[in-house]
């Protein structure tokens, strides 16, 4: 997720945060910040990302500070949410998608340079690559 937001031009401040565990442990640890606008249902929210450059697989979360100022209600019993000043209108929980870790996506990709060209092979450890082709770009593709 840093990567992309990243290379997307936002920009980040270093820093170190006091965050509580699971089990109730505290610790510190490095953080990247940056303020970044969501929208939700047609309504822009800014709110505060933190990414934890050492934490490997996970998902990004939405805390309970970006749920205050999206004015966002969870009603977990029933599957679904909706505004605080509109509880007749409730939106059902999307689904979990079974989509790959933005690591193992880039681990099995990369792009080729316009006019380059490569050939199948299979090698040891590697499996087969294929080049395919999304719109303007050469993407290869490991199995």
């Amino acid at each position: 997720m840093y990567q992309i937001f990243k290379g997307k031009g936002l920009i980040f401040q270093e820093t170190t945060l006091a965050m509580s565990l699971e089990d109730g442990q505290q610790t510190t640890g490095e953080a990247f910040t940056s303020q970044v606008m969501i929208e939700i249902e047609g309504r822009s929210v800014l709110t505060r990302f933190i990414i934890l450059p050492k934490a490997k697989g996970n998902r990004t979360l939405l805390g309970k500070d970006f749920l205050s100022s999206a004015c966002l209600i969870l009603d977990v019993k029933n599957a679904c949410w909706y505004f605080w000043y509109n509880p007749t209108h409730k939106y059902p929980f999307g689904e979990e998608l079974d989509t790959p870790s933005i690591a193992e996506m880039s681990s099995n990709t990369c792009q080729l340079r316009e006019g380059e060209v490569v050939q199948k092979f299979e090698e040891p450890g590697f499996g087969k690559v294929k080049k395919h082709t999304w719109g303007k770009r050469n993407v290869l593709m490991t199995r």
